[in-house]
């Protein structure tokens, strides 16, 4: 798609209204996208590369807490919109946020120069092709024993097999819950299986698991205050806003029927073989809990912690 598929407007109304502009008054990021900045780790003086980086927010964060950030868009209104962020959420000597004009596909960055890559809600925006070539380039980057980390959605399974029978349930649902934009502009949805063959297919050793926040995310988009939305998911959230159907689709989570529900698909993808050893024993660690349910906690605290 061309680069003016995601221009400033476009940008401004993804996901929730008023995201972006919360984001610069709080500096703190929506639930799915603190989770996978917890998995990467950042760390003081690290090298990251947000490919991808849309509004900045991860970006404008990550550099918060002392990272090195490569944010690399093929939009110049991304990037205008990345380098506002930065500018007003950017705090401490150490946290640089660099943006930087390029393509997936061939990246302007050093082979082995980066220890970390964040790949969020854009695997669904890339043609097939496109992702394999972004994956193959994400792995060129990085330094031996660093990780690519992936948010995307919806969970491919959970829209073609699960939603379809939860509607058939509850007949007010919508019938498609993605919005208009969503629609046209994911051309990639994925599944469990088909990004891990993936990143397995260019080297990665990976991680892929199932997640689903839509209880903290719809919290945070509120402020905390109530279970209710005003997008395009506003009637699923009002839903969940009854304490019963809520513990219910609780108890669906624990369940097997997780793989047709769960709607957060998470992936890390190591430079080579974990290797064991006691430095990547709290790593694992972490990931051991990241596959664990999201806690609605989790929104609220905007620190994506287990």
């Amino acid at each position: 798609m061309p680069s003016s598929t995601y221009g400033q407007e476009r940008m401004l109304s993804l996901n929730a209204p008023g995201e972006y502009e919360r984001f610069l008054q709080d500096g703190q990021l929506r639930p799915r996208l603190a989770r996978a900045v917890y998995l990467a780790g950042v760390s003081a003086g690290q090298w990251l590369l947000d490919l991808g980086c849309g509004r900045g927010e991860v970006a404008a964060y990550c550099a918060r807490e002392g990272g090195r950030v490569l944010a690399l868009d093929y939009s110049a209104d991304c990037l205008g919109l990345t380098a506002w962020a930065a500018r007003q959420v950017e705090a401490g000597p150490s946290g640089r946020v660099m943006p930087v004009q390029g393509d997936t596909k061939g990246l302007p960055v050093r082979a082995n120069s980066v220890s970390r890559v964040l790949l969020l809600d854009v695997v669904e925006h890339l043609y097939p092709w496109e992702l394999d070539l972004a994956l193959a380039e994400a792995y060129r980057v990085l330094r031996p024993g660093g990780y690519l980390v992936i948010h995307t959605l919806p969970n491919r399974w959970a829209l073609e097999i699960g939603y379809p029978l939860a509607r058939f349930f509850i007949r007010r649902l919508p019938a498609d819950p993605r919005s208009e934009i969503e629609q046209a502009i994911h051309v990639n949805e994925q599944d469990i299986l088909g990004l891990h063959r993936a990143l397995s297919r260019v080297g990665f050793t990976p991680r892929v698991w199932l997640e689903d926040s839509i209880l903290a995310q719809a919290r945070w988009q509120r402020g905390g205050k109530a279970l209710l939305g005003s997008d395009h998911r506003a009637s699923v959230y009002r839903l969940l806003g009854n304490p019963f159907l809520r513990a219910f689709y609780r108890l669906l989570l624990a369940s097997p029927l997780r793989i047709i529900l769960a709607n957060d698909i998470y992936a890390v993808g190591v430079k080579g073989p974990v290797p064991s050893g006691k430095q990547w024993g709290g790593w694992m660690e972490r990931l051991l809990a990241a596959a664990l349910p999201a806690q609605e906690g989790a929104g609220k605290r905007g620190d994506g912690k287990p």
